[in-house]
């Protein structure tokens, strides 16, 4: 039948291209698996936002318009 035996770890020192492709292939597979099953996506995307935003040290103000993080446009907000 064969005369040598397969090894795996061989083959994927033979094919380091086709190896790397497949990882990135399942990685991107994987990741659009998790983004695709959230239910609250754009929620829990301007969660997030908000936390790297309150981190950085910029507080968003709710103003009269809308969501944002400039005190000028807060001001303006207020007086229009």
């Amino acid at each position: 039948m064969m005369d040598r035996e397969f090894n795996v770890v061989d083959e994927v020192r033979k094919h380091p291209g086709i190896t790397a492709g497949v990882v990135a292939v399942l990685a991107g597979v994987g990741l659009a698996t998790i983004l695709l099953s959230q239910r609250t996506g754009p929620t829990r995307y301007e969660r997030i936002k908000t936390r790297i935003d309150r981190a950085a040290g910029s507080t968003p103000r709710l103003c009269a318009t809308a969501l944002t993080t400039s005190r000028a446009a807060c001001a303006t907000a207020r007086t229009t």
